[in-house]
């Protein structure tokens, strides 16, 4: 699976400083307060990086300065994942079983 979700909100955050610590974000609102924050994207366009995960995911993306968090399924459905990737570069850093 790719981290499509993550891919939308990562130039709204990478090297600003702001946090997106909820679904929907900071004020539960699913808006960014950066008036230039990005209205579309594609394969390459306002996109900051891609990494495929295992299984599949459909939470919210949670972004904490340099860490942005999602979860994934394995596609057995018999294991739950808490994925950290790193915020400027999609690196995976901790895949942590729940």
């Amino acid at each position: 699976m790719w981290l499509g979700l993550v891919l939308a909100t990562v130039p709204l955050f990478a090297g600003e400083g702001l946090e997106w610590p909820q679904f929907r974000g900071p004020t539960g609102q699913g808006t960014a307060a950066d008036e230039g924050a990005p209205v579309s994207w594609s394969e390459t366009e306002n996109i900051s990086w891609k990494t495929r995960l295992p299984g599949q995911g459909w939470s919210s993306p949670v972004v904490d300065g340099d860490e942005t968090w999602v979860t994934a399924a394995t596609e057995s459905g018999k294991s739950l994942r808490a994925i950290c990737c790193d915020t400027k570069t999609g690196r995976i850093v901790r895949n942590i079983k729940v």
